[in-house]
């Protein structure tokens, strides 16, 4: 005999049968997946590792919520009002949240909506601050400011700060919003520079370094945005007298005045090079990052393009912006170029998207390449070089890439090479900051986290501490950190140990601008906002 309610059930088609197999198995595959690649990948790189177990546990879980829906006893109104829930969770955080970007380590990041500061101009305070005041924006001659300071290194002398800042912490002198954006700060006679994103437009804005208030801008059409890279400009201003040179996220060459940003001359790149901007940013898609460089007459930057030759740098005449030459077969990376002596000879340093490569000095001729693998759309090079001793030189990057410290030789007919004194993939993993160089030994963010190596044989003498994808300056014979979370941190340079002596919150979101120091003033920023500390001196 045949009971009612095996009568009311409704035999299970196969396809169903067939589905739900394989939503279970997908659902298993995936999870097992999970941390088999989270460990496989974390070692080379911490951000793709994120990325493809972000995704692989998404699938899993969807998978689940399929083999639930056609499993379940549970009648069909009752199983989609369970699934209505995770939805209408969804639904509810996008309508309070917005999506921001992403982190150095691949994270989504997001924000209260209507939480981001109004940006169409900064306010003007209605005093200066207390204690002594930097403003000094009349008509005296202005001095100069290039990118991590003169040599390029991130080093700062001059300067000792306290270590104790429970007795004596740093004070906010002002803060003002600011539009999106990953460049830098030049800092000069009383102004501070930078470049930001305001809705369609690239702006170039300079700030009374006495109170913040705006006192001039010039602007150019031009949006750079990427959804894992951000948006806006990311290069930092050159200064030098009377005018500023400041280089956009498309690849617009300004060289303004600093009295008041009145343009002197503008060169557009993507015409240089004869490429559309959708053409370049498929092969070079983080947007431009490079500070130009002001060499004697010239003005020295990466130009890149499509065609395979003339693209790795280019020389403009700094008084009318006339193309003086242009060399190099290797596309670009993110790294701005610099001016070095080896081997008694003077060159350009520059790091490409697969190569390194020195260009001489009097006509930009290729003179030296050393392979350095790379991807400007994707595991790209932002790392600046460090030169030592005059014939030796350590590069590094992240991804993977690690570290190579090279002695550079003159050889046959006169030509230069190298040979690698070490190299290590593990160490020194520095994804957007720039290793420092003190006593001997090799500090770097790896990966996000603080390391030290010992420069004559590349052994790790330390690894610690988590600040993220952040940035630093070497003060004196301490490590000035701006983390990825927008704190300041200050750390002993020394191989013995890790010491941090003082930590400070200053930025909300995703900080990774180069902070600019001049004196006891500190400018630190991020894509929403500038701030200036007064930092406690010795």
């Amino acid at each position: 005999m045949v009971s009612e309610s095996t009568l009311d059930q409704k035999p299970v088609s196969p396809w169903v049968k067939w589905i739900r197999r394989v939503s279970l198995t997908f659902a298993i595959l995936f999870a097992i997946l999970v941390p088999i690649a989270r460990f496989a990948i974390y070692d080379m790189d911490h951000g793709t590792a994120n990325a493809f177990t972000g995704i692989l546990s998404l699938l899993a879980l969807i998978c689940i919520g399929g083999w639930f829906l056609l499993s379940s006893r549970l009648s069909w109104i009752a199983r989609l009002g369970l699934l209505f829930v995770p939805i209408a969770l969804v639904f509810g955080f996008i309508n309070r949240y917005e999506f921001f970007g992403f982190s150095g380590e691949m994270i989504p990041q997001f924000r209260v909506r209507g939480s981001l500061p109004k940006v169409t101009s900064a306010p003007s305070l209605e005093s200066q601050p207390n204690g002594d005041s930097p403003a000094t924006t009349g008509d005296r001659e202005v001095t100069s400011f290039q990118f991590l300071g003169n040599g390029r290194d991130g080093l700062v002398s001059g300067v000792r700060i306290k270590k104790n800042w429970k007795e004596s912490s740093p004070r906010i002198a002002w803060r003002v919003p600011v539009g999106a954006g990953w460049s830098g700060m030049a800092i000069a006679d009383g102004r501070v520079i930078t470049l930001e994103q305001r809705d369609e437009e690239e702006w170039v804005t300079c700030y009374d370094l006495g109170n913040g208030k705006l006192l001039w801008s010039h602007t150019d059409p031009g949006r750079h945005y990427d959804v894992l890279g951000g948006l806006g400009p990311r290069s930092t201003p050159t200064i030098q007298g009377d005018r500023v040179y400041t280089l956009g996220g498309t690849g617009i060459l300004n060289c303004l005045s600093v009295k008041d940003g009145g343009k002197l001359w503008s060169k557009d790149l993507l015409t240089v090079s004869e490429v559309s901007l959708d053409a370049f940013q498929e092969l070079v898609k983080w947007g431009r990052a490079a500070s130009p460089l002001l060499v004697d007459n010239s003005v020295i930057v990466p130009l890149g393009g499509l065609k395979k030759s003339n693209r790795s740098l280019a020389a403009f005449d700094k008084q009318n912006g006339e193309l003086q030459w242009r060399e190099g077969d290797d596309q670009i990376s993110y790294v701005s170029p610099m001016e070095v002596r080896l081997l008694d000879r003077d060159y350009f340093l520059i790091v490409n998207e697969n190569t390194v490569a020195l260009h001489q000095k009097i006509d930009g001729k290729t003179a030296w390449t050393y392979p350095w693998a790379g991807q400007s759309n994707g595991p790209a090079s932002c790392t600046q070089p460090i030169v030592v001793d005059g014939n030796r030189m350590l590069i590094s990057k992240g991804y993977g890439g690690g570290s190579v410290y090279l002695e550079l030789s003159i050889g046959e007919g006169n030509a230069l090479q190298s040979r690698e004194i070490w190299k290590n993939a593990g160490s020194l993993r520095t994804k957007f900051s720039n290793p420092l160089l003190f006593d001997g030994h090799i500090y770097g963010l790896s990966d996000g986290v603080l390391e030290c190596v010992r420069l004559e044989d590349g052994k790790r003498a330390w690894k610690s501490g988590r600040f993220g994808h952040g940035q630093m300056l070497l003060v004196g014979d301490q490590l000035l950190i701006s983390s990825e979370e927008g704190d300041l941190v200050l750390v002993d340079a020394s191989p013995k140990k890790l010491t941090e002596n003082a930590r400070m919150h200053v930025l909300d979101g995703v900080t990774w601008n180069i902070p600019s120091l001049a004196g006891k003033w500190l400018l630190m920023r991020n894509g929403s906002e500038l701030v200036c500390l007064e930092l406690p001196l010795e």
